[in-house]
């Protein structure tokens, strides 16, 4: 079978039908997940998406990150706004920071289990620092542990002697346990610590 010039034509004439038609479905399929996410997303939505590409293109820039996070976590979008933390958690050299942040924010919206896994990894990683210690106390009181979570607080205490809120929880302990005089010591201690000119 031969083709003409005609033929060629008409072939050539469908094939830029069938393109024009692809692009026209291609363009009103965005329009129609920009139309949703507005919906999703409100006024923050432009912001989001540029977000995400900026977060897409560097995974470890930490700020992009948390602003992405922070923002999506303000819609209510926790699962998102987890993830987004979880890949620079996950994909990055390690930074307390942001790993404390993610620790945080699935203690905030109730997932205490995967809380204490993250918080676990800062005290692993950095176990000279207060900060691992006093979320994982924090997380720990929250789901019960009073004997785990004082233990952390006391590490706190033992790392960082100005620590208020781990000086207040100790205080507070030793005073339920009936060792009042210990309490005694903890916020003698604690304020020692600071600074007799900032007026505490």
């Amino acid at each position: 079978m031969t083709f003409n010039g005609w033929t060629w034509r008409r072939i050539g004439g469908v094939l830029a039908g069938v393109a024009v038609c692809f692009g026209a479905y291609q363009f009103f399929e965005s329009q129609k997940q920009k139309n949703i996410r507005a919906a999703k997303y409100g006024a923050q939505g432009e912001v989001l998406e540029s977000l995400r590409e900026k977060a897409a293109d560097d995974v470890c820039n930490r700020s992009v990150a948390r602003e992405l996070a922070g923002r999506l976590e303000s819609l209510d979008q926790i699962g998102e706004a987890a993830d987004a933390l979880e890949r620079a958690v996950s994909n990055c050299p390690f930074n307390v920071a942001m790993t404390e942040w993610l620790a945080q924010l699935y203690q905030r919206h109730g997932d205490l289990a995967r809380a204490l896994e993250v918080a676990q990894m800062i005290v692993e990683r950095r176990p000279t620092l207060a900060i691992g210690y006093a979320v994982r106390g924090s997380i720990r009181r929250d789901l019960g542990l009073s004997k785990q979570a004082l233990a952390d607080y006391e590490q706190v205490f033992a790392l960082e002697s100005g620590n208020v809120e781990a000086g207040r929880v100790l205080a507070d302990a030793l005073e339920e346990r009936g060792e009042p005089c210990q309490a005694a010591m903890v916020l003698d201690q604690m304020l020692a610590y600071s600074d007799p000119d900032d007026g505490t």
